[in-house]
């Protein structure tokens, strides 16, 4: 227990007003599982003069302190949430656009395995229409015969 937390849990205002003169750090707790301050000692005591005195100079009790630090732990928490999301979400925006990427390289490929195919389809057509008007164009005459294989005999 500090000169200030004996102070006010006394009531002893001018005591305190001296203390915190000196430049006492007021909201200091004590080293107990309570963890009091010097305010909640005075609030304790039913020292409204006190304790009016101490919150004009900006002191806490313990509840406003663990609600500070509870502030603080969420706010923490939401900017680690924040972030983490931000990852998350930055991750799966780069993970789609190599997909697209993808995709949109496959579709590519695949429009220009057709345009060859299409292309070869008519080459293979045009050739298939010059040998058969190459064929066609030949006279047939009745009169040709295959060349007879003469034979020689001893």
């Amino acid at each position: 227990m500090t000169a200030l937390h004996w102070a006010c849990s006394k009531g002893h205002l001018d005591a305190v007003k001296l203390l915190i003169e000196y430049r006492t750090f007021p909201n200091h707790m004590e080293f107990t599982e309570d963890r009091y301050t010097p305010l909640d000692y005075a609030l304790m005591g039913e020292h409204h003069e006190v304790a009016q005195f101490l919150l004009e100079q900006g002191a806490l009790s313990i509840t406003g302190i663990q609600d500070i630090a509870a502030l603080k732990i969420q706010s923490a928490f939401r900017g680690y949430r924040v972030r983490k999301t931000f990852k998350e979400n930055k991750r799966l925006l780069m993970k789609h656009e190599q997909l697209k990427k993808e995709a949109a390289r496959k579709r590519a490929t695949e429009e220009f395995r057709k345009r060859e195919d299409t292309k070869h389809r008519r080459e293979v057509e045009e050739r298939l229409r010059r040998v058969s008007l190459v064929s066609s164009s030949k006279p047939k005459s009745s009169e040709e015969k295959p060349p007879r294989r003469e034979s020689v005999r001893k």
